[in-house]
């Protein structure tokens, strides 16, 4: 299911990646962690105003 012709490029490019990552070429997008999902998080998430990823954390 998951065999992929093109794994060894998968795996230079994730690599490639990685190395950008750790050296703060490339960011995430996460803007912001919240612990619980209520009406403000979801209204924080349907506004327009919302920018980047929002993670939710502590389960």
């Amino acid at each position: 299911m998951f065999g992929r012709a093109d794994i060894a490029e998968q795996d230079k490019i994730l690599s490639d990646v990685s190395k950008l990552v750790d050296a703060g070429v490339l960011r995430s997008t996460l803007r912001e962690e919240m612990e619980k999902i209520d009406a403000a998080t979801h209204a924080a998430q349907e506004s327009a105003r919302a920018i980047g990823k929002t993670v939710l954390s502590g389960f």
